[in-house]
């Protein structure tokens, strides 16, 4: 009943952090197309500008050239996409870590043991309680570093949130003192 639990215990963390790990690389992906987008909106209107075209238009493109800008800064792409990134390159790298040394270490502490020779049905016995209790080890070991590890992740996003939460508060009191000042 214990291997039981605790493979299930292990295999529910693992799919949950990556199930997370997934939404975090596509949340990435988007935001990197979208700076690139948008980006490139401002680059070629900025050329466009610099050619000399007539006052009309050069005020069209000013003007999405500045809605550009206020989209970037209102969504935090570039900063949030950092962070993304980041993440998500920390959750394909814990699952690296954890496909090959669990699998190492099933082998090497459980199967090995399970399958060791045994002289009589008691020392066969004997192997594979040992073998049991290796794998509830193993399975215990590797959910812990999979909580432990997604946990701070999260935290640091969301740090990271309530950061650029706090810096865009402070720029709206800057902006009202500096509005009362005049």
């Amino acid at each position: 009943m214990a291997q039981d639990f605790s493979t299930t215990a292990f295999e529910t963390l693992y799919n949950k952090a990556t199930k997370e790990g997934r939404k975090l690389k596509q949340e990435a992906t988007f935001r990197r197309y979208t700076a690139y987008f948008l980006k490139g909106i401002a680059v070629l209107s900025g050329i466009a500008l610099a050619t000399g075209l007539p006052k009309g238009t050069a005020q069209i493109l000013g003007v999405v050239v500045a809605v550009v800008i206020a989209v970037d800064e209102l969504f935090a792409n570039y900063k949030r996409l950092t962070v993304m990134t980041t993440a998500s390159y920390a959750y394909e790298n814990l699952f690296d870590k954890i496909q090959y040394a669990y699998n190492f270490q099933l082998q090497a502490d459980v199967v090995s043991v399970r399958d060791s020779p045994a002289s009589d049905e008691g020392a066969k016995e004997i192997n594979h309680q040992k073998a049991y209790q290796a794998l509830v080890n193993l399975n215990q070991t590797f959910s812990t570093l999979i909580y432990e590890t997604t946990s701070k992740l999260k935290q640091k996003i969301q740090e990271s949130d309530l950061a650029f939460l706090s810096s865009v508060a402070q720029d709206k009191n800057k902006q009202h003192i500096d509005i009362t000042k005049e």
